[in-house]
């Protein structure tokens, strides 16, 4: 039986609205593109995809461990459903769907 090998790089956002981004002029700012908004929260996690498929040699004499022949899936769970599905490739979920990445 041949098993599927997948490394899963998942980051956890749990953070509740802050009552600013309840205006509709706040809610792009702070849940998207602000500094802690959704898109820069994808590009850092494609960073660090990137990250890890050119560092994987250093990772793997780190850990002692051989990531041959494993796929590599992103993605960031969020503690609400998110406003965006994905961003640069990155699928953003809420918890209680993490089964749609994995």
């Amino acid at each position: 039986m041949n098993k599927k090998k997948v490394l899963y790089l998942l980051e956890a956002k749990y953070r509740d609205f802050p009552p600013s981004s309840f205006s509709p002029a706040e809610l792009l700012t702070n849940e998207l593109d602000g500094e802690e908004g959704l898109i820069r929260f994808c590009e850092k996690q494609k960073d660090a995809v990137d990250c890890f498929v050119r560092d994987r040699p250093d990772f793997e004499q780190k850990l002692n461990f051989s990531f041959e022949g494993y796929s590599i899936k992103a993605g960031i769970v969020t503690k609400f459903a998110p406003l965006i599905k994905e961003c640069h490739g990155i699928p953003l979920v809420e918890f209680d769907n993490l089964d749609a990445i994995i």
